[in-house]
């Protein structure tokens, strides 16, 4: 109602960012109209957001028997909002039953969120002018209230299915799979794919809405690294302490580290035949020395010191005193850390976790006993259970239907936001483009992720950059020209400078940890491995084999060296004294590029030297030593990135991952049949044996770390 007489009564649906509808009924107390009424719908085609809108009106307009008849009007209009809270529109208006739009307005305004300015002009110069508006309040939904109303006493829980495996990188969407099932030769993980930002999003979300009381997790399995299940422990930690409650059924059981992230729930309940199989660490390496012996292969590498152990499972028939010292020491920490864990979800002194473990696995009433879950349930029981809870007054909502990003911009201005750019450095290192599947990629290329920085830095709209790092390393160079990229965003391109933070995932060893030295600030997880700051090359030579089998080489040399390293014949005493001081020339180049990219006044090469030469850390350790500086996860990373470029911790955030999704590409997707094959689950305790083979067939200079560390 207004001044003039006018009564209006309008409704609003939006289902999502992408489309609206309204109508405006509209009653006139005048000489000339009595009734009007507006319908119409708009579209926001660019994924949803409101850069452009384009809607079309209709309107129906009753007048007084003294003045026109009924008249229907077309109103068709085009939005165009490309500077956050400057607004350009054209419309049009029509009779209905002769279509016709030579009649046009031209509008801008600026938009000050509670108040603003606009102009207006026609075409044919009527009713040209300009204004100014302000608004007091914004009310909150008739369709918000009275679901408010209605499940006032009722409580909210969602339902979620714990079940894949935690990646960094964006699920791919499969368009086409090639997997062909034969027994016992499987064709690899075909469980569902999560990505763990967006997953720890999700969680977060519920955590901060107060309409979310509780939520029950049907746990399946988890398969993802230390650091990862850190990230998610941490995410389920703060749902917890916010008040809201977890609730957790496992028809089958718990592994070791699944108990780790479910001892926060503060229930559990499994079928009476299940197991926990909580007990520790078993820590096992296969070695193929008696294998290669007993074939002819032998194994040739130089490495900076016996702490650079990536060739010990095929020069070795068991772990090297270095080995058992520096990874007993690198275990021990993150043993200490799931302890931790447990014992702080379960308020449980150390004593007392380190008993119940040590005396793991548990079956039947002894898990009841020790405290591990609350009790036993058949699923049919289990599903009673919770229907019942809240005296029956409980909504249910589906993990999979909760969306982050739900809420409507009802403002056409938005408060400045930073724009992180997340670059994921993902794989083994190696020269040319990144290669992988739908678990993520396998192959970090040097190229690919070159490519990444290069347009993250120049582009003008990004404040920061994360790169996200998971990877054990790989090629020397390869390593070398992505570092170069970075020290050009941190350093030497002057008009494109922009911070650096480096996020360490599971992994970040070796060349891992080459890429991730030059950064402004570094952040690992307590678990995370990295470090093995060191150099390692060699081969596998088959000659010895080839003779076996009845193959046989000759050659004609023309030039002294012409043979050298060939896979033909054992190295000489020359050919490994020359690749030794090639070890030593990377190593000390890779010592300088630490000590370079740190920046610390308390790490000169000497003291570098004493914690590298192809040493492993866990996060918690490697702060002790300056190689990281702060213990967190990707979104304290990203906290970082925000303070540094001026924002606070609590700003909302624009995030942009790279590498793009470059989309479907029938000759990527053949080449990484070709060489990325997920290898069959059956055989997985040999994957990083064929992985290493791989990267050493490239004759690189290798940063690589010394082993895949599996927790058993």
């Amino acid at each position: 109602w207004n001044k003039n007489k006018i009564y209006a009564f309008g409704l609003l649906y939006r289902p999502n960012n992408f489309i609206s509808s309204g109508l405006k009924i509209g009653k006139y107390n005048n000489k000339e109209k009595k009734l009007s009424i507006r319908h119409g719908i708009a579209i926001r085609p660019y994924k949803g957001q409101n850069f452009i809108t384009i809607g079309l009106d209709t309107e129906y307009n009753q007048y007084n028997e003294n003045s026109n008849s009924p008249d229907y009007q077309l109103l068709p209009f085009l939005n165009i909002n490309l500077l956050h809270g400057f607004n350009f529109s054209i419309n049009s208006v029509s009779d209905f039953r002769k279509i016709n739009f030579e009649d046009f307005y031209i509008n801008m305004s600026i938009n000050f969120d509670q108040f603003g300015f606009f102009t207006k002009s026609n075409n044919n110069k009527k009713n040209n002018g300009f204004g100014f508006y302000r608004t007091k309040s914004k009310l909150r939904s008739v369709n918000t209230k009275i679901n408010d109303i209605i499940n006032k006493n009722s409580q909210t829980w969602i339902r979620m299915n714990m079940e894949g495996m935690f990646i960094e990188e964006p699920v791919k969407k499969q368009g086409f799979s090639f997997n062909i099932n034969i027994p016992f030769f499987n064709s690899g993980f075909n469980g569902p794919v999560i990505q763990l930002r967006k997953w720890i999003e999700k969680l977060d979300a519920l955590t901060y809405d107060d309409k979310i009381d509780g939520i029950i997790i049907d746990w399946n399995y988890v398969i993802a690294g230390f650091s990862k299940r850190q990230e998610i422990y941490n995410a389920l930690k703060r749902f917890k302490n916010s008040g809201k409650k977890i609730i957790i059924y496992s028809t089958y059981g718990l592994t070791n580290l699944d108990f780790y992230l479910a001892s926060l729930a503060n229930q559990i309940f499994m079928h009476e035949d299940a197991a926990i199989d909580l007990k520790g660490f078993n820590v096992e390496r296969t070695f193929y020395k008696g294998l290669f012996d007993t074939l002819g292969i032998v194994p040739e590498f130089v490495a900076i010191t016996p702490y650079k152990s990536a060739g010990d499972s095929y020069t070795r028939k068991d772990f090297s005193p270095e080995v058992k010292e520096n990874t007993g020491r690198l275990y021990e920490s993150i043993y200490n850390q799931f302890i931790e864990g447990i014992s702080n979800s379960k308020n449980w002194d150390i004593n007392k976790t380190k008993s119940i473990i040590d005396n793991g696995p548990y079956f039947n009433d002894a898990m009841i006993e020790q405290g591990l879950i609350t009790g036993y349930l058949y699923p049919d029981e289990f599903e009673d259970y919770v229907n019942k809870l809240n005296n029956e007054k409980i909504i249910f909502k589906n993990w999979d239907d909760f969306n982050v990003n739900q809420n409507y911009q009802y403002s056409w201005i938005e408060k400045r936001k930073p724009k992180i750019a997340i670059i994921y450095a993902v794989g083994a290192i190696m020269p040319g483009e990144s290669y992988g599947n739908r678990l993520g990629s396998t192959t970090m290329g040097d190229v690919t992720i070159r490519n990444a920085i290069k347009e993250a830095r120049e582009d003008e709209s990004i404040d920061a950059i994360v790169l996200r790092i998971d990877s054990p390393g790989g090629s020397g160079s390869a390593s070398d020209l992505i570092w170069r990229e970075i020290f050009k965003t941190t350093d030497e391109d002057t008009t494109n400078i922009k911070p650096i933070i480096a996020s360490m995932s599971d992994v970040a060893a070796s060349g891992g940890y080459y890429i991730a030295c030059q950064a402004d600030t570094i952040v690992a997880y307590p678990g995370t491995i990295t470090g093995s700051i060191g150099v390692i090359g060699g081969r596998i030579n088959l000659s010895g084999f080839m003779e076996k089998i009845g193959i046989s080489y000759d050659r004609m040399v023309f030039g002294e060296n012409a043979a050298w390293l060939s896979g033909s014949k054992l190295w000489t005493d020359n050919e490994r004294g020359r690749f030794e001081k090639l070890i030593t020339e990377f190593y000390g180049k890779f010592l300088n590029k630490v000590v370079s990219g740190r920046n610390n006044y308390e790490l000169d090469s000497l003291k570098l030297d004493s914690v590298a030469g192809g040493r492993v850390w866990t996060g918690e350790d490697a702060i002790l030593h300056n190689l990281v500086d702060e213990l967190g996860g990707l979104y304290d990373a990203i906290g970082i990135a925000k303070k540094i470029v001026g924002f606070s911790y609590k700003d909302e955030v624009e995030i942009v991952e790279f590498p793009k999704d470059e989309g479907f590409n029938i000759f990527k997707t053949v080449t990484a049949l070709n060489t990325n094959k997920e290898i069959s689950y059956t055989f997985n305790e040999h994957q990083e044996l064929l992985k290493l083979l791989e990267i050493i067939d490239s004759d690189e200079i290798l940063y690589y770390m010394p082993y895949k560390f599996e927790f058993k």
